[in-house]
C-alpha cells in the first residue's frame, strides 16, 4: 500500500464519531501524511515500509480540539516494524502503544498518551539509545522480552503520571520491567543525576540496569527479578525516594577492593522490606581489609534488618570473607563514618569499625588484623596445614615398621647366606594433629593409606654380618579434614614414588639402616561452604632417613634394642592462584626428626610336624619423638603469611610380630605392627597399623 496525502491534511481520516466505531487499519507499505482515528476505539499497525505523519487516535490536535470528537474510545498503536517519523498521540480513552522494534538505534517519533490511563509496552525487541524524554502522559510502561538502552542527559530522562484504577489511588506512574525484558539506563553525562518520575517493579527472568551514575526514581522498588549497576563507573548510586521491597529478587552491585575502596549503593528514602540476594562483584581483588556501604537507609524509615543478604552467605575476596550486616546507627571509625544500612564488612559487627582505620590497617600485621577480628576465608587455614599434611605423608617408617624383622640379627633363617626377598605392606592410620602454633588456630584430622612394595637383595654376605640394598615403590593417599573458626575444607593427597635402602645387619646385634624417598603428590583442596576450588595442586617431596640400634640379648630368646633414628623430609609445592584470586605460595616446608626408642622382643623357633623350620617373635615398642625444624609457611597475595609450628615432642608406643614358614624352595614371612601417639604439649594423637608379606627365595 502507499497512501501520499503530502499535499492534504490526511492520508486516513474516519469521519464518523460514534461510541461503537472501531477503525483498524494494518500497513506495510508507505504511507506519507496524517492519520486521524476518529471517534471510538481504534487500532494502527505498522508492520513495515514506513509512515510520515502523525497518528491521532481521536482529533487533529493541530487543526481541530477535543469538541470534535464525542466518543473518544481506547486506541492502540502496535509498531512492530518499518519506519515512524512523526507521533503519536492517544488523547482521551485508555489508550496503548506497543513497540517492538529491533536493531534500532533511537527513534525519531514521539509518543503521547493524552487522558486516561494509558499504556505504553516494548515488546520482543532491541533499542538503542531511545529517549525517555519522548515519552509522556503515559501512567504504564513496561518492558518484555529483548533489551531497550534509554540514553539520559542528566534531569528527568522519563516522566510517568499518576493514576487511579479499580485498585486504588496510584500517587506514582509505574515502569514494569517483565519476563526476558532488559531496560538499561545509559547516562551520557555523570555530571547530572538522572531522574525518572515512576515507581520500578521488576518481575521474575526481568532485569533492570544502570550502566554508570547517578539514577534516582522518585516512586517506590519492587524487585521479584534482578537490579543491578555495570561495573562502567564504580562509585554509581540508584536511589528511590520511597520504598523498596524485595520480592525474591537480586541486586548486584559492583567493589573496587583496591586501592580506591569505593563501591556502588541503593540509597532509599522510605521502608525496606523483604528479601532480596546481594551480588556483589569485586574489581582489584585484595587482601587488604575494606568497608562498603551498599545499601543506605533513612533512619527514621521502618527498616527490615534482614531485608538484604550475600549470595551464599558470604563474600571472598582474596584471603578474606566479607558479610553483610545491618546498622541501624551506621559505622563511625577513625577515618571515616559510614551512614546506617546494609554494610559489607571484613569483621563480625562488633568489630567492623576498626576497619574504618587507614593507618591501622596499613600497618598492622596478619596477627593484629585477626587479634581486631579480621574474618579470614575457609581456604586460608588449609594453605596454612596443606605442606603440614605432605610432611607427614613423606617421613620415612622405622627398620621395624618396613620390613617386620624380615633378617633376624643379620643371619638367615637357614644356615645359608641370607636370602633375595620380595616384599609388600599397606600401612593406614587415623591422627588428630593440633599445631603447638598457628596464625589461623586451624587443627585437622587425618586418615591415610599407604602400599609400598620392594625388592631386597644381599650385597655383602661376611662373617661379621649382612649388608641388604633394596628398591622401593610407593602408593599414597590421604585425607585431612581442617577445621577452623573461618569453616571447615578438606585436603585430599594422592602420591606416587620409589625410593632406596640400604642396611647393614650385624652379626653381634649391632645395624644401621638408610632410606631415601621421592615423592610426587596431587592434592585436590575443597572448603565445604564454597562453592569454588582451585584446580589441583601438584607438590615434590623427598625424605632421607638413617637410623642405628643395638640388639642385647637377656636370654630366654628376649631381647632388648635401644634405638635412634633421624629423618629429615621437604616438600616444595608449586605456587597457585585459588578460586577467589587468591595468590599463594609456600616457602619450602621441612622436618628433622629425631626418634630415641627401647624395643623388647621375644623370639621363638620350631620345627613342624613335616621338619620344616618355624619361627616367630612378638615385640613391644615405645619411642619419644622431637621436630628440630617442622614450621611451615603459606603466603596468600604475596603480603600475608601464615605459620605454624607442630609439637615438639611426641611419644609413641606399640606392639608387633612376624611369623615366617616355608613351602617348598620359598620362604615367606607375615608381619604386622599397630601403634599410637600423643603430643606433650598439645591435643594431637594419633592411631596407626601396618601389616606386610615377604617372600624369600
Amino acid at each position: 500500500m502507499t497512501l501520499d496525502a503530502s499535499n492534504a491534511y490526511y492520508s486516513i481520516i474516519n469521519l464518523n464519531d460514534a461510541p461503537d466505531n472501531q477503525m483498524l487499519v494494518s500497513t506495510a507499505g508507505t504511507v506519507t501524511g496524517d492519520v486521524m482515528l476518529g471517534g471510538g476505539p481504534s487500532s494502527f499497525t505498522l508492520s513495515g515500509g514506513s509512515l510520515t505523519g502523525n497518528i491521532y487516535g481521536d482529533y487533529d490536535s493541530m487543526r481541530g480540539n477535543s469538541y470534535d470528537v464525542t466518543y473518544p474510545g481506547d486506541d492502540s498503536f502496535t509498531w512492530s516494524g518499518g519506519t515512524f517519523e512523526d507521533g503519536y498521540y492517544g488523547q482521551g480513552g485508555n489508550d496503548s502503544v506497543e513497540i517492538g522494534i529491533s536493531g534500532t538505534t533511537g527513534f525519531a517519533a514521539t509518543f503521547d498518551g493524552g487522558d486516561g490511563t494509558d499504556t505504553l509496552a516494548f515488546k520482543n525487541g532491541t533499542i538503542y539509545n531511545f529517549e525517555g524524554t519522548k515519552i509522556t502522559n503515559f501512567e504504564k510502561v513496561s518492558f518484555e522480552g529483548g533489551i531497550y538502552y534509554m540514553a539520559s542527559n542528566g534531569g528527568t530522562a522519563l516522566s510517568l503520571n499518576g493514576f487511579t484504577d479499580s485498585t486504588g489511588n496510584h500517587p506514582f506512574g509505574e515502569i514494569t520491567v517483565a519476563s526476558e525484558g532488559n531496560w538499561k539506563i545509559t547516562p551520557q553525562t555523570l555530571n547530572v543525576a538522572t531522574r525518572i518520575e515512576a515507581s520500578l517493579t521488576v518481575t521474575p527472568r526481568g532485569t533492570f540496569s544502570i550502566q554508570s551514575g547517578d539514577v534516582v526514581f522518585s516512586g517506590p522498588f519492587d524487585n521479584s527479578g534482578v537490579i543491578l549497576i555495570d561495573p562502567v563507573v564504580i562509585g554509581s548510586t540508584l536511589t528511590t525516594e520511597s520504598s523498596y521491597n524485595g520480592n525474591g529478587g537480586a541486586l548486584s552491585l559492583n567493589a573496587d577492593f583496591y586501592p580506591s575502596g569505593v563501591s556502588d549503593t541503593l540509597i532509599t528514602a522510605g521502608n525496606v522490606s523483604g528479601s532480596t540476594t546481594m551480588l556483589v562483584v569485586p574489581f582489584n581483588p585484595s587482601s587488604t581489609p575494606r568497608v562498603f556501604n551498599l545499601v543506605a537507609v533513612n533512619p527514621e524509615a521502618d527498616i527490615d534488618p534482614e531485608a538484604f543478604h550475600l549470595l551464599n552467605g558470604s563474600l571472598v575476596v582474596s584471603a578474606l570473607a566479607y558479610t553483610l550486616e545491618y546498622f541501624p546507627d551506621g559505622l563511625l571509625g577513625p577515618s571515616e563514618q559510614l551512614p546506617p544500612g546494609f554494610i559489607l564488612t571484613p569483621a563480625a559487627p562488633a568489630n567492623a569499625a576498626a576497619f574504618l582505620d587507614d593507618e591501622f590497617i596499613h600497618r598492622a600485621t596478619i596477627k593484629e588484623l585477626i587479634d581486631a577480628g579480621l574474618t579470614l576465608q575457609p581456604y586460608v587455614p588449609l594453605y596454612e596445614a596443606y605442606q603440614s599434611v605432605l610432611l607427614e605423608m613423606t617421613r620415612l617408617p622405622s627398620l621395624k615398621t618396613r620390613s617386620g624383622g624380615r633378617y633376624e640379627g643379620g643371619a638367615a633363617i637357614t644356615a645359608g647366606p641370607a636370602l633375595d626377598a620380595v616384599w609388600g605392606r599397606v600401612g593406614g592410620g587415623v591422627d588428630h594433629f593440633d599445631p603447638q602454633s598457628s596464625t589461623t588456630g586451624y587443627d585437622y584430622d587425618m586418615s591415610s593409606f599407604e602400599m609400598q612394595a620392594g625388592l631386597d637383595g644381599l650385597f655383602l654376605d661376611s662373617a661379621a654380618g649382612a649388608l641388604v640394598g633394596g628398591f622401593t615403590a610407593h602408593y599414597q593417599t590421604g585425607e585431612a579434614k581442617v577445621h577452623s573458626r573461618y569453616g571447615d575444607s578438606k585436603i585430599h593427597p594422592d602420591g606416587y614414588g620409589f625410593g632406596g635402602t640400604l642396611t647393614w645387619f650385624g652379626t653381634n646385634g649391632f645395624y644401621t639402616d638408610a632410606q631415601a624417598a621421592l615423592t610426587w603428590y596431587s592434592s585436590e583442596l575443597k572448603a565445604d561452604d564454597l562453592p569454588l576450588s582451585p584446580d589441583d595442586s601438584d607438590a615434590f617431596g623427598y625424605a632421607l632417613s638413617l637410623e642405628a640400634g643395638q640388639a642385647f640379648g637377656i636370654g630366654d630368646g628376649v631381647s632388648l634394642t635401644p634405638q635412634a633414628q633421624l629423618s629429615f623430609a621437604s616438600v616444595a609445592v608449586d605456587s597457585f592462584t585459588g578460586a577467589y584470586s587468591d595468590d599463594v605460595n609456600f616457602e619450602d616446608g621441612q622436618s628433622l626428626l629425631g626418634r630415641v626408642g627401647l624395643s623388647i622382643e621375644k623370639e621363638s623357633a620350631w620345627t613342624d610336624i613335616n621338619g620344616q623350620a618355624r619361627t616367630a617373635n612378638i615385640y613391644g615398642l615405645a619411642n619419644l619423638y622431637y621436630e628440630f625444624l617442622g614450621k611451615t609457611t603459606a603466603t596468600v597475595t604475596d603480603v600475608l603469611d601464615f605459620s605454624s609450628e607442630p609439637d615438639d615432642f611426641t611419644g609413641e608406643i606399640g606392639f608387633g610380630g612376624s611369623i615366617d614358614w616355608q613351602a617348598g624352595k620359598l620362604q615367606y614371612s607375615a608381619f604386622a605392627e599397630l601403634t599410637a601417639s600423643t603430643g606433650f604439649s598439645t591435643g594431637s594423637y594419633g592411631y596407626g597399623g601396618n601389616v606386610g608379606l615377604k617372600v624369600r627365595w
